[in-house]
């Protein structure tokens, strides 16, 4: 009792028969709960719905990533946030955040897209704009990592309403793990920008045009952040910088 989110997981749809039944079952639980109760579907693997198909039910999780089999690169996870964000509102993807200490051993030496090479409030970030997932034990992060974390948490919950009624588009280069690339959450008037600066000498991302001379405002960073006129220069690799804009009036994105 009280129960109202779901997880569907281990479909399987084998015939166009199959995805009506399921598709009926996803209507009815709507229609029924007067939309109350949310599902979180599962769409990794076998044949599954996904994000351009009945993707008005609940959220979709994305991908399996693990440390255990090198599967988990965060440039890749930010690449999928990047590029899905252009399709359809990336609030509805889940994206997960793994320890990055965990099986360092497995990935190999001096492999700079490693997930040890990263800050823990990093790759936080790097799924921000989605619906992120922790997905790790709590109680094995280090103390370092478990305090940057709880920072950024922070931060994310007093903005993340901003970010579910914004406008969130991808911005600057694709996500490769060389990249300066990053979003723009438009609130109308105001707004924020998650910039990222990935294994790259390039350290100054350019402003879009339109908030050349917007007020700028960083809420929090992993590194030494510079807010110019025109430009935001990251001071070290694998940075990232949460800046909150302003031109015009004081609107916000949730009432």
């Amino acid at each position: 009792e009280g129960v109202r989110h779901f997880k569907l997981d281990g479909v399987n749809i084998r015939s166009k028969r199959g995805e009506a039944n399921y598709l009926r079952l996803l209507e009815a639980v709507t229609a029924e709960s007067g939309g109350a109760i949310s599902v979180n579907q599962d769409v990794t693997a076998q044949v599954r719905l996904g994000a351009l198909y009945f993707k008005q039910y609940g959220n979709l999780f994305v991908e399996n990533r693990y440390t255990d089999t090198c599967a988990y690169y965060p440039h890749a996870t930010l690449k999928n946030v990047w590029t899905l964000s252009r399709l359809l509102p990336p609030g509805k993807l889940q994206f997960e955040a793994l320890n990055p200490r965990r099986n360092t051993q497995l990935y190999a030496p001096g492999d700079e897209f490693a997930p040890d090479y990263y800050d823990m409030d990093y790759l936080f970030a790097a799924v921000m704009t989605a619906s992120p997932l922790i997905w790790m034990e709590m109680s094995h992060l280090n103390e370092e990592d478990s305090r940057r974390l709880k920072a950024i948490i922070a931060v994310y919950r007093a903005h993340r309403d901003d970010f579910a009624s914004g406008d969130i588009a991808p911005i600057g280069e694709e996500p490769d793990g060389q990249s300066l690339t990053g979003f723009q959450i438009d609130c109308g008037g105001r707004g924020y920008l998650l910039l990222f600066r990935e294994s790259t000498d390039r350290d100054v991302f350019a402003l879009p045009e339109e908030l050349v001379g917007a007020r700028m405002s960083l809420l929090c960073s992993n590194a030494d952040i510079e807010l110019n006129a025109d430009g935001v220069r990251l001071g070290k690799r694998r940075a990232y910088a949460l800046i909150e804009w302003t031109k015009g009036g004081q609107e916000k994105c949730s009432e």
